[in-house]
């Protein structure tokens, strides 16, 4: 099984976490980790065992965070009041360049699918992911499924909302599927739209209904950074809470 993130320059000290927890507590697979125009870590990344690609923008974009993320309700209503704390900032305000790292992780899909033998298996994460237990259950839900990650709904009516912990079983259909969902995140559309994969992910789905789906339970990707949870996820705040920090600084 391959264990994979997506980084640039400014996720670095995370994704050197994320390297190291997952090395730590699953030693038997394969750390694979794309750079995004950091070619200066790739080396230092090696050292530590693990793969590395390494991509770029075809040109450059902007770093100015002027876009408004469309996924947490409870932020865009304060910021419709005109409040604007850092927090809120954070939660809501992107920028073309942060758009461009976020969905460059589906190319990377496709790169490990095309890699992978049939059936054999590979885990998608955000680089501020931590891994603090070894992901057998993982291995065993894509015995038996397709596609597993934290979803919302059940059935017909799922909906792709949490893209930061996806376990895939290469397959026919999953080859397909994020075929497809690159060929829309290659799209002008997508780099300006930071919710564009939660699109691309439905679509998909409604392309390949039959893709066999299993919800993941909140501790493989938790930002509530739980003591009992396999993953915890350092998504909006939860990086900047004390038990991330203590967490990230057992691997420094």
């Amino acid at each position: 099984m391959i264990i994979s993130a997506t980084a640039d320059a400014s996720y670095i000290d995370y994704l050197r976490v994320f390297v190291k927890s997952a090395l730590k507590t699953n030693p038997a697979h394969c750390v694979w980790v794309q750079l995004i125009d950091c070619l200066e870590y790739k080396s230092e990344l090696e050292d530590l065992g693990c793969y590395v690609s390494t991509t770029k923008p075809r040109v450059s974009l902007d770093k100015t965070k002027k876009h408004i993320k469309q996924d947490d309700a409870k932020a865009l209503a304060q910021h419709s009041k005109g409040i604007l704390t850092p927090e809120i900032r954070k939660q809501i305000l992107f920028s073309e360049h942060e758009c461009f790292c976020s969905h460059a992780r589906f190319k990377h899909i496709n790169m490990i699918l095309q890699y992978l033998d049939p059936d054999e298996c590979c885990i998608i994460a955000d680089a501020d992911t931590i891994i603090r237990q070894p992901l057998t259950y993982i291995e065993d839900v894509l015995q038996d499924h397709e596609l597993c990650m934290r979803f919302d709904g059940t059935g017909k009516n799922i909906e792709f909302v949490n893209e930061g912990f996806i376990g895939i079983r290469k397959t026919t259909t999953t080859r397909g599927f994020f075929s497809y969902v690159g060929t829309l995140m290659a799209s002008d559309e997508a780099s300006h739209d930071w919710d564009y994969d939660t699109y691309a992910l439905n679509k998909a789905y409604s392309k390949y209904p039959d893709i066999s789906l299993f919800k993941l339970p909140a501790k493989y990707k938790d930002d509530k950074l739980r003591d009992e949870s396999a993953v915890w996820s350092g998504s909006s705040l939860a990086k900047d809470n004390d038990r991330y920090k203590q967490e990230m600084a057992l691997y420094r």
